[in-house]
């Protein structure tokens, strides 16, 4: 007869197993059409003391704070639309509501509330906005900070933006978290970045700098707490968006910085040299808090930097210590991130991700644990040199459509389920050029066939068999396949070729086209 022990410890065992098992840990659908549940998501801090920080997850009307271990709802906070620091001293980070004159949707914003991320009630309203006002000056949005004044209140950044008849300027702030008036200002700085405490002061620092295409203001490591410069790290030396705080990739102690390179590519450098670390050839993801997207996601100790990759249109996470790739994500390239830490305790941290255009605009948040993917059909016609020849001779990369100017071609995708039960299955396509001056946009299309040689059209293939059957048409190539009116019309059992035609203004080699396409899927519905 076993023991009580014994039992218990194969129990508690198998129990593990089944956690760690499990993924997606948890995942949490919108209750209604266009509610965009997980366009935006951060932690929220840990409320319950279970160890677990819990999650901040924006929706079209508000906050959800979802409880990191399951998800489950714990409060909903109306109006808000980012997290600030603990403002009013209670041990919960608090949030900012715009507040629009005339009200919503079409109104200005022109000043902004503070509310309670306890109970959402009203703690202050400050006299900021986005809106270009009477001194020229359009403030940025908050950033979480620290308690830079030592007042007991935490502070935060922002980036305001200055405009006179003979100047632009971007000036990075430090405001007061108690009172929204501005502690520290930097001008010439169109990016300031939250990092750790460098200096063993008790505050936080943070870094300043800016695109690098403008050589007006260099890079700088700044004291939280007297402002004073603590490095000055090279800039980069290639063309930059922007500069996202990481982990400490050099071990120096300092949170070191996750460059967005013009090319789509990033790099890893130190927050304190400008010494380049890691040098990745995939998109930094960030959260809602303007933070990368990072943690220990394969349980080796080291942190991992999730990346989007432009060629195979998934994420990724790669090693900022060996720099290979570490775990590999299939979900759309419309997903919100956000890092959270161990929520099952198998020792490796764990990945937030929002969906907030699947199933008719509901939107779905999820707990993943481990690689995952919810690509769904089989991609074919593909106009990178393995069929059909594309009709300017100028292929696109692997799996995509035939090259376009950008010097890429189209790849369409889809992720979720094939079940027309389940409602759940997003189309989107990118790596395609929009000609915004004739406001033409992506159409997507249908056929009952593929077709076995694709004839030319524009500077693309057409790989669906007629008779063909516009779906619908967007901006952005992203579909919510429920929301199409042909969703009814579908069948279990029945497989239906997609793809999409739009427009590319530069006409490529001797072909005088200005339209190109993507490569087609088939997807077969299932009940």
């Amino acid at each position: 007869m076993l023991s009580r022990t014994l039992v218990s410890a194969i129990l508690s065992s198998a129990m593990a197993v089944s956690a760690a098992a499990q993924n997606p840990l948890w995942e949490l659908r919108g209750t209604h059409a266009d509610q965009r549940l997980g366009q935006g998501l951060r932690s929220f801090g840990d409320l319950d003391g279970d160890g677990k920080d819990e999650i901040a997850a924006t929706y079209a009307r508000g906050i959800r704070i979802l409880r990191g271990s399951d998800g489950a709802l714990v409060r909903t906070l109306d109006r808000a639309q980012g997290v600030l620091g603990d403002v009013d001293g209670d041990g919960v980070l608090d949030v900012w509501a715009a507040v629009r004159t005339p009200p919503e949707p079409s109104g200005l914003w022109t000043q902004t509330d503070v509310l309670s991320g306890a109970d959402g009630s009203l703690l202050t309203r400050w006299p900021w906005s986005d809106t270009l006002g009477p001194l020229g000056v359009e403030f940025g949005a908050p950033i979480a900070f620290d308690d830079a004044d030592g007042d007991g209140r935490e502070d935060f950044l922002r980036v305001d933006w200055t405009l006179s008849p003979s100047s632009s300027i971007f000036s990075a702030r430090l405001v007061s978290g108690r009172s929204g008036t501005v502690l520290r200002s930097h001008d010439d700085h169109s990016w300031v970045v939250p990092l750790n405490d460098v200096d063993g002061d008790g505050v936080a620092e943070y870094f300043l700098g800016q695109e690098s295409s403008n050589p007006l203001s260099a890079a700088a490591l700044i004291s939280g707490s007297t402002g004073v410069t603590l490095a000055s790290p090279a800039p980069p030396s290639l063309p930059t968006y922007a500069a996202l705080a990481t982990g400490d990739a050099d071990g120096d102690g300092a949170r070191d910085l996750a460059y967005v390179l013009h090319d789509s590519s990033t790099i890893v450098v130190s927050s304190v040299t400008g010494i380049v670390l890691h040098a990745f050839p995939e998109l930094a993801g960030m959260s809602s808090d303007f933070q990368s997207v990072h943690g220990d996601l394969d349980g080796d100790g080291n942190d991992d930097l999730v990346l989007y990759d432009t060629a195979a249109r998934d994420l990724v996470a790669r090693s900022t210590s060996s720099g290979s790739v570490v775990q590999r994500y299939g979900v759309p390239s419309t997903s919100w991130l956000a890092g959270i830490g161990d929520l099952n305790s198998d020792a490796r941290d764990d990945l937030i991700v929002g969906m907030p255009l699947s199933q008719d605009g509901r939107g779905r948040v999820l707990a993943l644990t481990a690689a995952y993917s919810e690509r769904v059909g089989t991609r074919y016609g593909f106009g990178d040199g393995t069929g059909a020849p594309c009709p300017c001779g100028a292929p696109g990369r692997a799996g995509e459509g035939c090259a376009n100017s950008f010097g890429t071609g189209a790849m369409l995708s889809a992720w979720g389920s094939t079940s027309l039960a389940a409602a759940n299955l997003s189309l989107a396509a990118d790596g395609l050029t929009t000609d915004f001056n004739l406001l033409s946009d992506a159409i997507l299309f249908s056929g009952a066939a593929a077709s076995p040689a694709p004839p030319a059209i524009g500077n693309g293939l057409l790989a669906v068999r007629g008779p063909h059957r516009r779906l619908d048409r967007a901006l952005f190539a992203s579909w919510d396949a429920p929301s199409l009116p042909a969703w009814s019309s579908w069948l279990p059992g029945q497989t239906t070729y997609f793809q999409v035609w739009y427009r590319d203004d530069a006409a490529l080699g001797s072909c005088g086209a200005s339209s190109n396409t993507s490569n087609a899927l088939a997807i077969t519905f299932t009940p």
